[in-house]
């Protein structure tokens, strides 16, 4: 599961700042600060699991699109359920606007693998689950490319 998504977000750029146009605000500077000694690699749910102070809210769609493999590892790994709410949250129309096909596509069974594995963990997300990967889908059926609906395993 985390292969596909590395696959389709493995090309994205690190970017040389994660905020664009906010040098002036001290929360979103430590932010920055925070995202750039980080990589891909390295970040975890120490600095992505708090919702109150969340460096990826914020972030600019280039830096999200370079951290969603590491989004798609926390949520799998130590995030758990906890981390869905805050996942799902940063799925919002302007980043998945900037999606590949492909990103869609593997976003996409991410989130039915969440959904099919979790069971009861998910119930609170349930409706936001749903609706995203209808959207996800739905782009990626519009652009002539079906989601992959193959069972998979992480």
């Amino acid at each position: 599961m985390l292969e596909s998504v590395r696959a389709a977000f493995g090309a994205c750029p690190r970017p040389v700042h994660f905020f664009s146009g906010c040098q002036d605000d001290e929360e979103w500077a430590d932010h920055d600060q925070m995202l750039r000694s980080h990589t891909v690699h390295t970040i975890g749910l120490a600095e992505l699991g708090n919702p109150g102070w969340d460096p990826i809210c914020s972030a600019d769609t280039a830096g999200y699109l370079y951290y969603m493999p590491a989004l798609a590892r926390v949520l799998l790994g130590d995030g758990g359920e906890n981390y869905l709410t805050q996942f799902l949250f940063h799925l919002n129309r302007e980043r998945v606007a900037a999606f590949t096909d492909e990103q869609r596509a593997a976003v996409a069974r991410l989130l039915e693998y969440v959904r099919d594995t979790r069971g009861e963990a998910v119930e609170f997300d349930r409706a936001e689950l749903a609706e995203r990967i209808g959207t996800l889908g739905a782009q990626v059926a519009e652009r002539g490319v079906e989601p992959d609906r193959r069972p998979t395993s992480s």
